[in-house]
């Protein structure tokens, strides 16, 4: 955790709240964040959880992402001769 100045329109304020004295050391800071443990609560919510799923599709290989669309064709595939079945049982 680097200090510095962020401008109030980048900020977005959580249901988190820690106590901590004004100006108060880094170590505290960090001390008090992890007596919280406001970083796993973080992480449960919605909002944690979508940054995460965006994190590991960034980190995706060129093969992963081959097998996901493979997969994606086998299951609409599968859907449509499915869905055949069903308008041709339906004629």
């Amino acid at each position: 955790m680097v200090r510095k100045s962020y401008s109030l329109k980048r900020l977005a304020l959580t249901d988190f709240v820690v106590d901590v004295p004004r100006a108060c050391k880094k170590t505290t800071l960090v001390k008090a964040l992890e007596e919280a443990d406001v970083v796993n609560k973080f992480k449960a919510t919605r909002w944690g959880q979508k940054l995460a799923a965006r994190e590991a599709k960034a980190n995706t290989s060129d093969f992963d992402r081959y097998k996901l669309m493979v997969q994606r064709m086998k299951k609409s595939a599968a859907m449509k001769r499915e869905l055949a079945k069903l308008k041709k049982q339906a004629a």
